[in-house]
């Protein structure tokens, strides 16, 4: 997983980067071996330990394994992008975002009508996060339309979700029906 820049020890990455991660207590370093070359991470200058977890700056790990790659960056998602690593710069990833939220509206009254409305009459649904500048918030948006007969459906949901402490709590939840006749 990576996260504000930095490239997190994480033992799941062994098979999502196909890499062997190993971690040496005793010097505090980090090693991921790739295609027989390894990185090796050692607590101190640009790299961090928190929280039991190994951060590396995402531009010197690109770099030794793929230093042709090119990385952009993208203010509206919060992105970087090499061609062979992705990085979010969020404390959540999208799933987690959305399963927060998604748990925080579930038993309102408005979040069943729209499923229930997408379930009867057929409309598929899309969702995406959008955050805020200092990643404290935020906003959840669940959005469904589609034409079926004589209307066209258009249901959205959005929740707005603010860090307090180590907690997510929904601060805003709004529901939108923008249901018309359809004239073709």
């Amino acid at each position: 997983m990576a996260t504000n820049d930095l490239f997190r020890y994480d033992e799941q990455l062994d098979k999502y980067f196909d890499v062997k991660i190993t971690w040496n207590q005793k010097t505090k370093t980090a090693s991921l071996t790739k295609g027989g070359k390894t990185f090796n991470a050692t607590v101190g200058n640009g790299v961090l330990l928190k929280n039991g977890s190994v951060y590396v700056q995402f531009k010197a790990l690109s770099n030794f394994f793929y230093p042709n790659d090119y990385i952009k960056w993208d203010t509206s998602t919060l992105t970087g992008n090499s061609e062979h690593i992705t990085v979010y710069a969020r404390p959540l990833t999208d799933n987690q975002a959305l399963t927060l939220a998604t748990n925080a509206m579930s038993k309102k009254k408005y979040w069943i009508q729209f499923h229930k409305n997408n379930v009867e009459i057929g409309l598929p649904e899309s969702e995406y996060i959008q955050w805020n500048k200092s990643l404290t918030k935020f906003k959840a948006v669940f959005h469904s339309d589609g034409i079926v007969g004589d209307y066209n459906y258009s249901y959205s949901i959005e929740a707005e979700m603010t860090k307090k402490a180590n907690d997510w709590t929904i601060t805003s939840f709004n529901y939108f029906d923008g249901t018309r006749i359809y004239y073709p």
